[in-house]
């Protein structure tokens, strides 16, 4: 069975996860920010803004997060199309068909 690896797909799913890790990235902080400016100026006591903080402290937990994932996601993906183009020159110096695209 021969098998197909499309390496500018791989490459294209690592600017995928790099893109994507940057917009929730933004999004966290613009929620975060968000969050600061209502309680500074808008909640400044009370239960509610007791719950502000909570979800302001969570919020501050996911913040780099995703940023981490989308890099760990890229990087494999790194070393899974440089494990692939290393194989494939090794299989073609032996003389077998190459498994890239």
């Amino acid at each position: 069975m021969d098998v197909m690896v499309d390496v500018n797909y791989c490459i294209s799913m690592q600017n995928f996860f790099e893109q994507c890790g940057a917009v929730l990235e933004n999004g966290i902080s613009r929620y975060i920010a968000i969050l600061k400016t209502l309680r500074a100026e808008g909640i400044r006591e009370g239960a509610l803004a007791e719950m502000t903080d909570v979800y302001m402290a969570a919020a501050e937990e996911l913040s780099g997060k995703f940023k981490s994932l989308a890099d760990h996601a890229s990087a494999a993906l790194d070393d899974y199309s440089a494990c692939v183009i290393r194989e494939d020159a090794e299989n073609c110096a032996r003389g077998y068909p190459g498994v890239m695209r």
